[in-house]
């Protein structure tokens, strides 16, 4: 996945610190820039200014923390992280998103021809178009870009030095899940609320999520192929949830359960299976161990 050594000697022990650090960055900017939102912006801002201010922020902080301890600490290059020249981002972006769109629509149809679920499509405008357009700039400069270029570049990378692929693409997926509960039990501390509980089947979404993330990123050759299939689901999910635009019948816990666990089959574990084969199909033809 490197393609350039390090001026730093890579040990497990100095990448395990490195990893540690910048997941502990990732949930201090979040919460930090939660905690700023919450109680200076929001009383001052429209929810859309503070939602688009605090995304920009995100990105601008968490990208110069993996600059400065990516480039400028250790002097390696971005396409190490599994940055690519723009034309083939733009394409493996959209490849990750229309997987994700195309798996997630397909199993939702399942659960509604089954009778799990009842979907209403509120009509089209143009009002509606921009914020569509909007949530989806918001969800990549909140989460996408930022927890991407750290997660599934960054960390990855520093795990596939120490330890190989296999322990690279396990170990990014337990700090992506160890982040999400880090952040929400920060902000819980700062009594700001993140809509959602830990618990099991946050566990296993997390997981499920990160591994077949890493697994699109190793497919493609590029992590905007994860920036897009992670764009795509938390935009579609959120509207969802709010019941813009697509609507769940009857708009309750029960019906956005059943919305998420068929989604959950098949975008991310479908999603995944088809992301392993195509991987193992790829470095078996390289001649490359898994």
């Amino acid at each position: 996945m490197n393609t350039q050594s390090s001026e730093i000697p890579v040990g497990r022990g100095s990448a395990l610190v490195r990893v540690i650090i910048m997941a502990a960055v990732l949930v201090a900017i979040l919460s930090g820039l939660g905690w700023i939102s919450a109680n200076i912006l929001q009383p001052n801002l429209p929810n859309m200014a503070v939602a688009g201010l605090r995304a920009v922020l995100t990105s601008l902080l968490v990208m110069g923390i993996v600059w400065l301890m990516h480039r400028r600490l250790q002097r390696r290059s971005w396409s190490e992280l599994g940055f690519v020249r723009t034309s083939s981002a733009i394409i493996t972006f959209l490849f990750g998103a229309a997987f994700w769109i195309v798996l997630a629509a397909g199993g939702i149809m399942a659960g509604v021809y089954l009778g799990y679920i009842e979907l209403a499509i509120s009509p089209f405008s143009l009002t509606a178009l921009g914020i569509v357009v909007f949530h989806i700039l918001v969800v990549f400069f909140y989460e996408a870009l930022p927890e991407e270029t750290a997660i599934r570049g960054y960390i990855m990378n520093q795990l596939d030095d120490a330890a190989g692929l296999l322990v690279a693409v396990i170990g990014q997926a337990i700090f992506f899940m160890l982040f999400a509960f880090g952040l929400v039990a920060l902000s819980n501390l700062l009594g700001l609320g993140t809509g959602w509980e830990i618990g099991t089947d946050r566990v296993i979404l997390f997981l499920s999520f990160g591994i077949t993330l890493a697994l699109l990123r190793i497919w493609t050759g590029s992590l905007w192929t994860a920036m897009g299939f992670h764009t795509a689901f938390q935009t579609t999910i959120q509207l969802m949830g709010q019941n813009r635009f697509i609507s769940v019948n009857p708009a309750d816990a029960a019906s956005f359960n059943e919305i998420a666990i068929f989604s959950w089959m098949s975008a991310i574990a479908l999603g995944g299976v088809i992301a392993l084969i195509a991987v193992l199909l790829k470095r078996r033809r390289t001649g490359r161990a898994v």
